[in-house]
Order: structure tokens, then C-alpha cells, then sequence
């Protein structure tokens, strides 16, 4: 009955245990420490030793005295061993590492810090283990994606027309890799460095600054003005009318944002749909099957050919444009398509002015026979913009022929021709 060992409270044996000390801010080895609790098992052994010893030199009757000392506590059931030193020192280390790292991402010249404050507040001391919170981490990537990622989503594009343009097919950007950049960013957080990269893409553009995946860096073709320009790190280094394709379902040319997949030169282009096989000396696609390239067969780019006489859906270039374009982009360069109504360019309506002039130069000495073309220049000439009417210098040509017709037409009916 271990009641019969006074009165005094006896202390429980307190274990070895490494815990973490939120004042010093590190891991602590916290030493066993001897108890006074009696172990039963321990006590009874002490007697009996004890009484067997006494035995062979006590008289019946004596007093037979045991001590009771520490040998028969209560001892700790953990003490503090070597591996358990060598495990704080390298909770520490780790630790240490944690807070001195910090990571730089570049997005072109333009950078995001996640600082070493950042870093500790994702820090999980229990006990003796430390870990990260992966919640938070995943978060922090997560706004990353969400500022930074430019593909997949609808692009607000500021035109060479001084307008901004939604375009919704956009395949061409930058897409973080949010699993990828997770791996990643924990190994880097383990090597205590101070790491600076892109981040892990699982998509990635041709360059960029910050949000603006462009960077000045770009060919921009408007279907309605049928015009490409090409711009490079901000300069224009050319721009050309066009022939797209024909506005039909088949043949229409996509709208949308994509890097170009690759060049080759020469190449040749075949549909057995269409049943043609054309070499060109300059091929650039960047969505699927259409691309652009020269087009040495046309005698005139612009203007409504497209309407009439559009291509299979790629973007035909005078030859001459297409080198250039060719020998200044690379795969990944980007390539953006729109329309926008209202925006048919200067370009094209001068055109139109032109083809109107054209058949008014064309009509020569008055005949019989010149009705069809007389026909033709004035219903074109009437079909532009009151706008642009004036711009045709030769209308009093068009003007005098239908006046010289109908003279010869009234002559005519007077002979009974």
C-alpha cells in the first residue's frame, strides 16, 4: 500500500521531448527529468532484495530497514539521445532556411517578390515537426495565376485604328503551372537561397512585360480593313494590304490571338477538297492549317478581293512583304485576327475610289458596245460613300460618256437601228 509512504506529494518523471519555443523561436530540447512517484513493481523488488539479505544476519524480531531512494521511481519513459539532438539541429537548420529564403519572379522586366515575411507567416511549428501551410502556399499561387496568366481568356487589344478590340478566341499567352509551380517552390523554400526564375508555365508566349504578353512584339491583322502591320519590340517594320479568306463558312479566315507554330520555306500547300497543290516560298501558320504566306499569283492585294476572290482561309501576302515578315518573326510570334466593323480602313475605301476610276478610264471612245462598262463605273461609283465620291477625279469622264451613250442610242432609234 504505497499510502503507507507519508504524505508528501510525489512528482510525475517528466519526459525528454524537443518542442518549439515560440520566444527563441526555434526548436528546444527539453531534458528528462526525474520524478518521486513510487513504480510499484520497482518498490516491491527493493523489498524483497532487501528482506532476503537481512534474513541471513537478522534475529527474529530485529527491525528490518529498506531504503527508499530514486531506484524506485517512476523513470521517465523518454531520455534524451543523440538522434534526438541531431533532429533539432536539423529542425533548426531547416528553419533558418525557410526564413532566409526568397523568391524573385520575372515576368519580362517586370518582378514579383515573395519576401522572407511572406514566407515565415506559412510556417507550422508543432511539437517536433515543421511544416508548411499548403493552403496558403497554393493561395499565393493561385493570385499569382490569376494577375499574371494571359491565355484562355478574352484579350482587350488597342488597335492600329486607335480602337480597342475584344478578342475572344485567345490561344496565345502565358499559363502558370500552378502544380508544377508548387513542387517548384517548395524545393527552392528548402534550399534557403535567394532564387530568382519565371515561374513553372504550363503555356508559355513569346515574351512579355509584366501583364502585356506583347510586349511591341506582334503581327495584327484586321479582316475588315484587310491590312496586317508588323510590329517589333514597339517599331513598325511593315505593313501590307492583304487577301483573306472568302467569307464563307469553309473558307472563312478565324479570329482569335495565336503564336505562329513554325516557318518553312519553300513549302507547298494542297487540299484535295480543293484540289490544288501551290508552292510558296514563304509559310507561316498559326492556327492549324492556316497561315500566312506569299501569294505571287495575285496582282492586287485589299480592298473587297476577299469577297469575290478570298483565299481557303490563310492570309495572302504580296511576295515581297512575306520575306519581310518571314526573316523578322520566329515560332512562338504572335498573331492576332479581328474584325471591326466600322474600321474599314482608309486604305480599302481608296481602293474602292480607285477601281471606280479605273473603269472610267477604261471606257475609251464611246460606242454601242460601251453600255455594259458605262453601266458598271456608274453603279460602283454610286455604291461608295457620299464621303468618298468626290474622291474620284475622272467622274466628269463618267459624266460625258453616259452623255455621248445616249446620243448614239437616240440616233439610232431615229435610223430604225
Amino acid at each position: 500500500d504505497l499510502s503507507n509512504f507519508g504524505t508528501e506529494e510525489r512528482k510525475a518523471s517528466v519526459d525528454a521531448a524537443i518542442q518549439y519555443d515560440k520566444e527563441k523561436k526555434e526548436f528546444t530540447l527539453v531534458k528528462q527529468v526525474q520524478g518521486t512517484e513510487i513504480d510499484p513493481d520497482k518498490l516491491e523488488t527493493t523489498v524483497d532484495t532487501n528482506l532476503n539479505a537481512a534474513f541471513d544476519t537478522a534475529m527474529l524480531g530485529d527491525t528490518i530497514t529498506v531504503p527508499i531512494n530514486k531506484h524506485v521511481y517512476v523513470s521517465p519513459t523518454v531520455t534524451v539521445t543523440e538522434d534526438m539532438k541531431n533532429k533539432i539541429t536539423d529542425l533548426n537548420s531547416q528553419l533558418k532556411k525557410y526564413r532566409s529564403s526568397t523568391v524573385t519572379y520575372t515576368f519580362g522586366s517586370e518582378m514579383a517578390v515573395l519576401d522572407s515575411d511572406t514566407i515565415t507567416s506559412w510556417l507550422k511549428a508543432e511539437g517536433e515537426t515543421l511544416t508548411l501551410d499548403e493552403e496558403a502556399i497554393k493561395a499565393y499561387i493561385s493570385e499569382l495565376a490569376n494577375k499574371y496568366n494571359t491565355i484562355y481568356v478574352p484579350r482587350i487589344f488597342h488597335t492600329s485604328a486607335g480602337t480597342d478590340v475584344t478578342i475572344e478566341g485567345n490561344e496565345y499567352g502565358y499559363r502558370i503551372d500552378q502544380d508544377g509551380e508548387y513542387a517548384q517552390l517548395l524545393e527552392d523554400l528548402k534550399s534557403g537561397t535567394a532564387v530568382t526564375r519565371e515561374p513553372v508555365y504550363s503555356k508559355k508566349g513569346y515574351q512579355r512585360n509584366g501583364t502585356d504578353d506583347l510586349a511591341g512584339s506582334y503581327i495584327e491583322v484586321s479582316l475588315d480593313a484587310q491590312h496586317l502591320w508588323l510590329y517589333k519590340d514597339g517599331c513598325l517594320v511593315t505593313e501590307t494590304d492583304i487577301v483573306s479568306g472568302a467569307p464563307t463558312p469553309e473558307r472563312e479566315t478565324y479570329r482569335g490571338a495565336w503564336p505562329i507554330a513554325y516557318k518553312a520555306s519553300p513549302f507547298t500547300l494542297s487540299s484535295e477538297e480543293y484540289g490544288y497543290a501551290e508552292t510558296v516560298k514563304y509559310w507561316m501558320p498559326f492556327a492549324g492549317d492556316v497561315g500566312m504566306h506569299d501569294a505571287s499569283w495575285r496582282k492586287s492585294f485589299g480592298g473587297n478581293i476577299y469577297k469575290t476572290n478570298g483565299s481557303h482561309g490563310c492570309i495572302n501576302l504580296p511576295t515581297s512583304v512575306a520575306k519581310t515578315i518571314y526573316n523578322t518573326i520566329e515560332k512562338g510570334w504572335p498573331v492576332l485576327v479581328y474584325t471591326l466593323p466600322g474600321t474599314e480602313s482608309a486604305a480599302q475605301l481608296q481602293q474602292d475610289v480607285q477601281t471606280v476610276i479605273d473603269l472610267i478610264n477604261s471606257i475609251g471612245e464611246v460606242t454601242a458596245d460601251s453600255e455594259t462598262v458605262i453601266a458598271s463605273a456608274r453603279s460602283q461609283y454610286d455604291a461608295l460613300p457620299d464621303s468618298t465620291k468626290a474622291n474620284v477625279t475622272n467622274y466628269d469622264v463618267l459624266v460625258a460618256a453616259e452623255a455621248a451613250l445616249a446620243q448614239i442610242k437616240a440616233a439610232g432609234e431615229q435610223t430604225g437601228m
